[in-house]
């Protein structure tokens, strides 16, 4: 974001204004390595906390099948595990989940 002013207060506006967000939680911290950003952790948690007040899908998790537990459950969120064969990316199969997964919640967003 470009514009003056609290970024907070923007990024709160973003997701608020959003129909749907897609929080790319990994990033690499070495080869083959991965771990996950704190600040798209507490993005992912805004849409969240969205997603519980308003009773409607608007988040998609992407994340690295090799990242370290996360530090809160996953368990019933929409999650895209990137799908690697020995650490390299298998593109059709990630290309064909995230189009599965996108037209669903974009069906299920308001």
């Amino acid at each position: 974001m470009e514009a003056a002013g609290q970024i907070n207060t923007q990024i709160d506006e973003a997701i608020n204004t959003s129909g749907f967000g897609v929080c790319y939680l990994s990033e690499s911290s070495g080869e083959e390595s991965f771990q996950d950003n704190d600040n798209v952790l507490i993005e992912a948690g805004m849409f969240r906390e969205r997603e519980v007040s308003q009773g409607q899908a608007t988040c998609l998790l992407v994340r690295e099948a090799n990242s370290p537990p996360c530090p809160f459950d996953l368990a019933g969120h929409r999650i895209l595990y990137v799908p690697r064969e020995n650490g390299v990316l298998n593109g059709e199969m990630f290309h064909a989940e995230l189009r599965r997964k996108l037209s669903w919640l974009m069906a299920n967003a308001a």
